[in-house]
């Protein structure tokens, strides 16, 4: 009884182990397949899968294409870069091939030291003498600037050149010229502004579109501005109609994109071009590196 009862009792203990082992490690063949098949599923990430991989790759083009994007929003509607780092070497915007060259002669009718005008096809392109300008006329150092009176860009900067422009007016030439590239209310104040010139007032108008960026947004806006100015409305409204200066708005577009500018503001300084804000302490750099370069700070 006793050894039947410990060999049953042994019976039982090995069936039962087996037993365990057995729902462990898997009952057959096929069991084994479909238990590793589902470890496996559960075991490898779905980004390692092919679908999971197709979705990664469409999140990063979706990013590359939004970077894009950003980019040429950025370069069209407003350069904003940092005036200082285009002018680490300030003596590259000095050049023979862009600049004025000082002519060292022995003839009694040139003085050494004495400028001679010297401008390539950049600077025949970009410094047209027939747009609005500020400043000396036979300044030997010209600047221009491409400008859209709705860049925020151009706003920031307005207070530094116009600033630098006003103090040194004796001594530089200071070009404006319109690059528009918002919208439609671009074009129109760029056309009013010259409008504004008939009546002798380019630069109170000029400014005063800066001073109040952003708020004109209707025609009322805008005759309030010119207003408030002292124009006369009902002929900066027939210079408007008439379309007396979109040939000329769309020229300088023209010639812009032929300088190679992408965006607003952008500076060309006898001929070498700048882009972005430039602060008011670079723009005494270049003015202070000109004239020591060309011997007027003696």
């Amino acid at each position: 009884m006793d050894n039947n009862y410990e060999n049953q009792d042994a019976t039982s203990n090995s069936s039962i182990d087996n037993s365990v082992g057995d729902n462990t490690f898997g009952l057959s063949d096929a069991g084994d397949q479909q238990i590793s098949e589902q470890y496996l599923a559960v075991a490898v990430k779905w980004y390692k899968k092919g679908w999971g991989k197709a979705i990664i790759a469409g999140m990063i083009v979706i990013i590359l294409l939004f970077a894009l994007v950003v980019y040429l929003i950025i370069s069209n509607f407003g350069v904003d870069k940092s005036g200082s780092g285009q002018l680490n070497n300030i003596d590259n915007l000095f050049t023979t091939s862009s600049t004025s060259a000082v002519v060292s002669s022995s003839s009694s009718t040139v003085a050494t030291g004495v400028i001679a005008t010297v401008k390539d096809s950049t600077r025949l392109l970009a410094e047209k003498m027939d747009r609005p300008m500020w400043g000396n006329p036979s300044s030997t150092l010209v600047i221009v600037e491409f400008a859209d009176f709705q860049c925020s860009v151009c706003e920031a900067e307005f207070s530094a050149i116009r600033g630098f422009v006003t103090k040194h007016q004796d001594e530089v030439l200071y070009i404006f010229r319109n690059y528009v590239v918002i919208d439609e209310n671009s074009n129109l104040l760029a056309q009013a502004s010259l409008c504004a010139g008939d009546q002798g007032k380019f630069w109170i108008f000029h400014d005063k579109l800066y001073t109040n960026f952003g708020s004109i947004n209707s025609t009322a806006d805008l005759q309030n501005l010119v207003q408030s100015l002292g124009l006369d409305w009902n002929k900066m409204g027939a210079c408007i109609q008439s379309g007396k200066y979109v040939s000329q708005v769309s020229q300088d577009s023209i010639d812009g994109q032929n300088l190679g500018i992408v965006g607003t503001p952008t500076f060309f300084v006898n001929g070498k071009k700048l882009e972005g804000a430039i602060t008011s302490a670079d723009w005494e750099a270049i003015l202070s590196k000109y004239k020591q370069i060309t011997g007027q700070n003696n």
